[in-house]
């Protein structure tokens, strides 16, 4: 087995969750159907070939959450025009819809396979995409070359485990702690005794006619990583200490 890392961070990203036309909001963390859409991308998969992209469900997958940004709504106005069942008129007008993305964040996904060819092969295809990538949608573009790693014989939670945090040096310092919890959301198999939920991502089509996802099990864990940019400071104050030294100074 090989486990493989992808390090995500962009302005804005932008994931799924259940969406209506007047709002598309976002889950707080990578889908897998998400991932699996981008690695489809990089291999030049097209969005009506099923077979190929239903292959890729197989793959584990994980997810770990290394900086929580903001959620930023941004606002569309769609026309729209054509003719509704069961009126023999045309109607139209305007309509303000809104869109979710997260700012800021900071995502370390973890896929692994027992076919180690495929992963060496998803590697490489994601520094040489066929096609553009983007981490959720088609606006928010990833911040440069993906960061990816290679990890033999490890599971993605025992890499996402034992990985040093992947947060930016800014958000690190700010945080001004020692240690850290970061969650990891995962499929339900690679965290076997965990309650799990049920999710809809699991990809049957991404046919823009015949678009479908299925369902899958997601378990979570909290693990605590090092902050190596935290600086301990003494918390103590003596209110005489200044003082004391202008009286040395002085002599």
């Amino acid at each position: 087995m090989r486990t493989l890392t992808i390090r995500l961070t962009g302005v804005f990203q932008s994931y799924g969750g259940e969406t209506n036309f007047s709002r598309r909001g976002t889950k707080p963390y990578p889908t897998k159907s998400s991932i699996i859409g981008m690695i489809a991308a990089s291999l030049g998969y097209r969005r009506d070939d099923d077979a190929q992209i239903n292959e890729l469900n197989k793959l584990n997958y994980a997810v770990r959450i290394e900086q929580l940004g903001d959620v930023t709504t941004d606002f569309h106005i769609v026309h729209y025009e054509g003719y509704i069942t069961g009126n023999r008129g045309q109607v139209s007008g305007s309509k303000i819809t809104y869109r979710d993305y997260l700012q800021d964040t900071v995502f370390l996904v973890a896929i692994s396979s027992e076919d180690d060819e495929l992963i060496n092969t998803i590697r490489h295809s994601l520094a040489h995409p066929k096609f553009q990538l983007f981490l959720g949608r088609r606006a928010s573009a990833p911040a440069g070359v993906l960061k990816t790693s290679i990890f033999p014989n490890m599971t993605p939670i025992q890499v996402l485990e034992n990985e040093s945090w992947q947060a930016a040096d800014w958000y690190k310092k700010r945080l001004r702690k020692s240690e850290v919890a970061l969650k990891i959301v995962a499929d339900v198999q690679l965290l076997k005794g965990q309650k799990y939920k049920i999710s809809r991502d699991t990809v049957i089509s991404f046919s823009e006619k015949k678009r479908k996802h299925g369902y899958r099990g997601i378990a979570t864990k909290t693990v605590k990583v090092a902050n190596d940019k935290y600086v301990a400071t003494s918390t103590k104050h003596d209110p005489l200490s200044f003082f004391e030294t202008e009286v040395i100074a002085t002599k």
